[in-house]
């Protein structure tokens, strides 16, 4: 397990914990429970979005998860493919 899914098994346990609301602590859940299944597919946006629910150890918890996902790695694909996409265009005109 990476350090990643360790810190969204541990930001999971703080939605438990931390939210009141049993919509947004349902929808929370969910989404962690999906991103633990698929941690290349995480995005902290839905949780940034509901920070000021979580206590300031559940904010810890998700700024660690945040920090210990290996967004250069993703950025750089990114970069790389829309570069590609805009040269593909390029040389179609």
């Amino acid at each position: 397990m990476s350090d990643l899914e360790k810190n969204m098994v541990n930001l999971k346990q703080w939605i438990e914990v931390d939210i009141k609301s049993p919509t947004t602590r349902q929808i929370l859940t969910n989404r962690i429970n999906f991103h633990i299944d698929h941690p290349d597919l995480f995005s902290p946006t839905l949780y940034d979005k509901n920070k000021h629910k979580f206590s300031k150890l559940g904010q810890t918890s998700l700024e660690i998860t945040k920090l210990s996902k290996n967004w250069s790695h993703t950025l750089t694909t990114v970069k790389a493919v829309c570069k590609f996409k805009k040269l593909l265009k390029k040389n179609n005109h």
